[in-house]
């Protein structure tokens, strides 16, 4: 069932903030398939390309089998961050499943812990995706294969072993090591409680062996060592923390099988929790459209069983020649599923068949190896590009420091030019001047003579001395013509030059 746009909106921000959750040691995080991540992030428009596409394409329930062996549980070799895989917290995982749940169930749920990894200068927190596998025994032909964090403790060993092999706590205990490929059991495991199982040089693979001291004090094995002992206090605390932790397990499988219920009806506009699946369609159905469902013609049929045991079913695959027949082989050579009316066909007279299971893994793993493969070559482009673009940076760096220079040059020569013409403006500045104040010094000589004259005249007519009045002599004959000024200024102006940005631009250069 599609969901409408503004339920997408809000799982796009609720995604981004788990993913920007910054995690602690302790922490339960889990690990979810790339590849169903990317259907999700396309059919909710996660990114802006995908905008156009949002709503559209629904990407089923959460399918975590490409990161999985046949074996139950175990991951496959060397998968990587980003690339196979991303990382949710646990409320992120409990939300995911609650809106699409798991195609395999319990399968898909690969539960990881954030450790801190001791650096030598500093501490840093990862999550642990590898776990350490060891067999474990007691020199019998009894063993067991534990997986356990190479963070772990011997003294957590030790106790998980001592249950395992119904070993009480009164009873002296020693560790035996027998490393992958070698034929020698050989003591490696000293009475060091608090060391981890990575300092204690141990490897995925290898072999553990729980010995026991007899009764009267010797060790089976010989040798005078002190061994494991566990005192009753040590016992109590143990189980607090041991029960701490169990029930903390429950609420988180709670949580995730709690969401898991919620997996809606895919029938039209429903949103009730799908309790029912038919097989043949893959649809999720809830026990109200089931009955419609079956009403709807198909050729194959429905055959609707509870949502729980919906991997147990069997599906079948139908055969595109001879709908509704079930294929039951797989031809080789054409490589395509068979059904028996294929067989009589002269088609496929002389090919070779095999179980279609097997005929569609092979055909899988050849496409999924095909695939790995172009993402390598792909890879390598990205790389060869990556190196071109430092290449090409050098480069650009190397020409804008060529323009700089340049632009320097030709401010420095414009800077030239302008000083130069500031000091001719400064030349006839003070010629005009000079002149200026030559005319006006001959000016400012007659007004000093006038003045002088005029205050004689004034103290004669002050002072009315006869003999001075009658020895008086006018000279108002030489105040009579005012002096013309003569000046020889010529007006100047600035007149631009025909340099053109053009011009600047033909000269400073260009990019070739």
């Amino acid at each position: 069932m599609d969901q409408k746009p503004e339920t997408l909106d809000t799982q796009v921000e609720m995604i981004q903030g788990f993913l920007k959750r910054e995690l602690k040691p302790g922490d339960k995080v889990y690990l979810l398939d790339t590849g169903w991540f990317r259907k999700w992030k396309t059919y909710v428009g996660y990114d802006q390309r995908d905008q156009s596409k949002k709503g559209h394409s629904h990407p089923g329930p959460i399918d975590n089998s490409p990161l999985l062996k046949d074996d139950p549980g175990a991951l496959k070799d060397h998968l990587r961050e980003a690339f196979h895989y991303i990382f949710l917290p646990e409320d992120g995982w409990v939300f995911m499943v609650q809106n699409y749940g798991t195609l395999h169930d319990r399968k898909d749920i690969i539960q990881r812990r954030v450790i801190d990894e001791k650096g030598i200068f500093e501490t840093h927190y990862k999550v642990e995706v590898y776990l350490m596998s060891l067999l474990l025994g007691n020199f019998t032909n009894w063993m067991i294969r534990k997986e356990m964090s190479r963070y772990d403790t011997i003294e957590s060993l030790v106790y998980y072993m001592r249950e395992q092999f119904s070993i009480s706590d009164e009873v002296e205990v020693r560790l035996w090591r027998k490393s992958t490929g070698s034929k020698k059991t050989s003591r490696a495991l000293d009475n060091k409680r608090e060391e981890t199982l990575q300092e204690a040089g141990l490897y995925s693979d290898d072999r553990i062996y729980i010995e026991t001291r007899n009764k009267d004090g010797t060790w089976p094995r010989g040798g005078t060592e002190e061994g494991f002992k566990v005192s009753k206090e040590r016992r109590q605390n143990l189980k607090k923390d041991k029960g701490s932790e169990k029930q903390r397990d429950i609420q988180s499988e709670e949580a995730v099988e709690g969401a898991q219920e919620l997996v809606q009806c895919h029938h039209d506009d429903c949103e009730s929790s799908a309790l029912l699946y038919c097989t043949t369609c893959q649809e999720n159905l809830c026990p109200g459209c089931a009955g419609l469902h079956m009403l709807k013609k198909s050729k194959r049929g429905h055959n609707v069983v509870e949502y729980q045991t919906k991997d147990a079913c069997r599906v079948h695959v139908y055969c595109a020649t001879h709908d509704p027949m079930i294929c039951e082989l797989y031809c080789e050579q054409c490589e395509i599923p068979v059904c028996p009316n294929c067989l009589i066909d002269k088609s496929h007279k002389g090919h070779d068949y095999k179980k279609i299971v097997d005929g569609i893994k092979s055909c899988i793993q050849k496409e999924k190896y095909g695939i790995e493969n172009h993402i390598q070559r792909l890879h390598e482009k990205t790389e060869a590009l990556d190196t071109k673009m430092k290449e090409r940076e050098e480069k650009y760096s190397n020409l804008l420091k060529e323009v700089e220079i340049r632009e320097k040059e030709l401010l420095e020569a414009v800077k030239t030019v302008a000083a130069q013409r500031r000091q001719t403006i400064d030349d006839i500045k003070a010629s005009d001047k000079s002149q200026i104040q030559a005319e006006g010094n001959k000016l400012n000589l007659q007004i000093t003579e006038a003045e002088k004259e005029l205050e004689s005249c004034e103290k004669l007519l002050q002072n009315q001395n006869p003999d001075q009045m009658l020895s008086f002599e006018s000279r108002i004959s030489e105040f009579q013509v005012v002096p013309e000024i003569n000046l020889d200024l010529k007006t100047r102006c600035f007149t631009r030059g025909s340099l053109s940005t053009d011009d600047v631009a033909a000269g400073f250069g260009d990019i070739q």
